[in-house]
């Protein structure tokens, strides 16, 4: 037997203000999204150039003083750090761009469901290059600990001599 639905209230105004609210919202999350991922990608792009031109500027400096191993470790934190900044650049414009790719989009139903699989994408693209970019600070600045301030890492890189 099933439940047969003879009538229902209409909406009040508020609800129907709730509902196209909400509607809105849900039409506007990918352009949110992408603009979010838009100018954290801005940042991480100025703040890498920042961190490469100051190093290529103190690096001669700092390497007169620094002992070998401190420059062998500084040197793997350095290039650990620029490598998490690099991916944490490209998942940004992955999720502010998009990849290029022909959709079926047909259907409104399929309209929408790739609506939110590109928001999904979007979101996760965006919060691992915020894990990126968080990772390259703390080597970066641990790379500052050891070369200028000459701070032991509990672990020794291997030298490439």
């Amino acid at each position: 037997m099933e439940a047969r639905i003879v009538s229902a209230r209409p909406a009040t105004p508020v609800e129907a203000a709730d509902a196209a609210r909400i509607a809105g919202m849900v039409e506007r999350q990918l352009a949110t999204i992408r603009a979010v991922a838009s100018n954290w990608r801005n940042g991480v792009s100025v703040s890498g150039a920042l961190v490469f031109a100051t190093t290529l500027i103190t690096a001669p400096e700092v390497l007169k003083t620094a002992p070998l191993q401190a420059k062998f470790d500084g040197g793997w934190l350095l290039g650990l750090g620029a490598l998490c900044t690099a991916i944490s650049l490209v998942l940004s414009m992955l999720a502010s761009y998009g990849w290029p790719r022909p959709v079926d989009v047909a259907t409104l139903g399929a309209l929408r469901a790739w609506e939110q699989r590109a928001c999904d994408r979007a979101r996760r693209q965006l919060s691992a290059s915020m894990v990126f970019a968080a990772a390259a600070f703390l080597l970066f600045a641990t790379a500052v600990a050891v070369l200028i301030f000459g701070v032991p890492l509990p672990f020794k890189f291997a030298g490439w001599q």
